[in-house]
């Protein structure tokens, strides 16, 4: 338990990556982490920074027992994802830093909802989506 605790206390966010997360939500979008953490370990780190995530993020998604810890890139993680949050209805902007994460996103039953994101640098990210 004590590397899981280690990892935790190490954790912080990008701060430029943040202040971008922090600007969408005030323009009332809704922001959710989806990792491939693990359940187990990102419970201890939302255990240990309960307010970090509750402030930054609507919700989150990680690979657990429950759904036999499905990861990015398999297709059926964002049909999951999409029926957990109930947002069939919505568009999701599904920004990861590797591509084959995006692709995994297209490929998914609910495919048609995301438009990914290659992500490479908060400051080109910024600069697409004219964010400030």
């Amino acid at each position: 338990m004590g590397f899981i605790i280690s990892i935790s206390n190490n954790f912080t966010g990008d701060e430029a990556t943040m202040q971008v997360i922090r600007e969408l939500r005030k323009k009332r979008y809704s922001i959710y982490l989806m990792s491939n953490i693990g359940g187990f370990y990102f419970e201890d780190m939302f255990q240990q920074m309960p307010q970090f995530f509750e402030e930054n993020f609507d919700g989150y998604y990680t690979s657990s027992e429950a759904d036999g810890y499905l990861k990015k890139p398999n297709s059926e993680y964002y049909d999951v994802f999409q029926s957990r949050y109930n947002i069939q209805q919505k568009q999701v902007i599904f920004i990861d830093d590797k591509r084959n994460n995006c692709i995994g996103a297209l490929q998914s039953n609910s495919g048609n909802k995301f438009y990914p994101y290659h992500f490479i640098s908060t400051k080109q990210f910024v600069q697409e989506f004219q964010v400030f």
